[in-house]
């Protein structure tokens, strides 16, 4: 799929869920931030200012985007956007940075189309199935697949994911 996605001209993503649990900088939310702002995973905390930077000028996102960018990015936050991050509670701000990154995805599909490679989501947890089901919503007028893999055993793609998802295209291959 990737082979024929880049043949097409599509710039691929690739994430991993891990089953051992992960990192916070390993997350799938994290990795496609990076990836989006073309940020090699060990990336310094000035290599990944300067990408927020040049994707907050270049129109990619927008300055109220910057204290969702910085949590996603592992950035310091400074004493401003620290003391608004910390007044938010946690559903706005796992919407703020659900809308940030869906931004930068839909600024990367009107350069590029985009395909998302999330493997192994069987072992993802509800939260980051949701988060996909609500990233594709937003993602269905753009050109962008998103790829899941899943062990059949324990695929999660069930009626409740199905629900989040809402009226979106889905088709499974076993």
């Amino acid at each position: 799929f990737v082979s024929l996605a880049e043949a097409q001209g599509y710039a691929s993503h690739r994430m991993l869920v891990l089953d051992f649990g992960m990192a916070r900088e390993q997350s799938v939310d994290r990795s496609l931030v990076r990836s989006l702002l073309d940020l090699p995973g060990e990336s310094g905390a000035d290599a990944r200012e300067r990408a927020l930077e040049s994707a907050i000028r270049d129109g990619m996102l927008g300055e109220p985007d910057r204290v969702f960018m910085n949590e996603l990015l592992a950035l310091p936050q400074g004493v401003k956007l620290r003391s608004l991050y910390d007044a938010m509670d946690a559903d706005t701000r796992e919407r703020g940075k659900l809308d940030s990154l869906l931004r930068l995805l839909q600024a990367a599909c009107a350069q590029q189309s985009q395909l998302i490679l999330i493997e192994d989501i069987h072992w993802a947890e509800t939260a980051l199935l949701r988060t996909l089901a609500q990233l594709s919503q937003g993602l269905i007028d753009q050109p962008c697949v998103l790829l899941m893999t899943s062990r059949i055993e324990g695929d999660p793609l069930d009626q409740v994911w199905k629900q989040h998802a809402g009226d979106l295209p889905l088709v499974t291959f076993e």
